[in-house]
């Protein structure tokens, strides 16, 4: 995905981050913070989702903004 932005030192600075630490920090050792993954999501124009246990997709839809009603 980086390559799609313009390669990992677009996607860096970008997300306002050493393009060295990026580069570890996706590594297979690599061990990101959680500020680091949400920088890397926003700077791909993505968002991360975390669906309550137990509340199944098919229960639940969209509004207009894309955010998820359970029970809609």
């Amino acid at each position: 995905m980086a390559k799609a932005i313009g390669g990992v030192q677009a996607v860096a600075g970008q997300a306002g981050l050493n393009p060295t630490q990026l580069y570890r920090t996706l590594s297979r050792d690599g061990n990101p913070t959680l500020g680091t993954f949400l920088a890397l999501l926003k700077t791909m124009e993505m968002r991360l989702s975390v669906p309550a246990v137990g509340d199944p997709p098919s229960s639940r839809a969209a509004d207009a903004d894309g955010e998820f009603q359970a029970g809609a």
